[in-house]
């Protein structure tokens, strides 16, 4: 199932699923307003407006690190039938939100000053995500333009990491590196590894 749904993510995926009609399917994707319209209605936040409101916690903050992860990190949670299994997610609270999702494009974030707080030495931020999204219903695939609303929070007293990758952790009692997807502990010394130490993670995901 999982293997299937990441399979549909794809413009190939879809293509072997629904052939013809992927053509059909593009065009629902595309003729959503566009993230320019969105901002000036004041759904989306501008890149500028973004960063501006997250260097006030995190100065070295990059909005495209920051949008590369968030992205990836929403792909895998939408596409997985456990997300609570992720290495970037904290808690079980992550649930499937989108059980019926075949594919969505980004189209922005959204965020204001009142949805960041700090929690000791954690910034705590409520991140909205827009979305176009493609669902496969009972009365054939719809179009839905909707936002997922994200808890993300990192250490901040911890600089950013711009080539970090899930795949390749440095264990940091030892050094080896591995691969966090696959192993929760260090494989060579055992030592239990938290990512909310080193990048952003995800305490909840919500529709809306």
């Amino acid at each position: 199932m999982v293997e299937d749904r990441k399979n549909m993510n794809s413009p190939v995926g879809l293509l072997k699923t629904y052939g013809k009609a992927y053509v059909k399917l593009a065009k629902l994707l595309t003729s959503a307003p566009s993230a320019a319209s969105m901002v000036a209605q004041g759904g989306l936040t501008s890149r500028k407006r973004f960063e501006e409101i997250m260097k006030q916690y995190i100065p070295d903050f990059s909005y495209l690190h920051f949008g590369d992860m968030a992205i990836d990190m929403l792909k895998l949670l939408l596409f997985s039938d456990d997300p609570a299994s992720l290495p970037f997610v904290a808690n079980a609270n992550c649930k499937v939100v989108a059980p019926r999702l075949i594919d969505f494009e980004f189209i922005g974030f959204g965020i204001d000053n009142k949805d960041v707080i700090v929690n000791g030495k954690y910034v705590v931020a409520n991140v909205y995500m827009y979305v176009k999204s493609l669902y496969d219903t009972q009365n054939g695939v719809v179009k839905v333009q909707e936002n997922f609303r994200a808890t993300l929070s990192r250490d901040i007293s911890k600089p950013v990491k711009m080539g970090f990758s899930y795949t390749k952790i440095n264990c940091p009692s030892c050094g080896g590196a591995f691969d966090a997807y696959k192993n929760k502990k260090c494989p060579f010394c055992s030592t239990a590894y938290k990512l909310q130490d080193e990048e952003w993670f995800i305490l909840a995901i919500s529709k809306g």
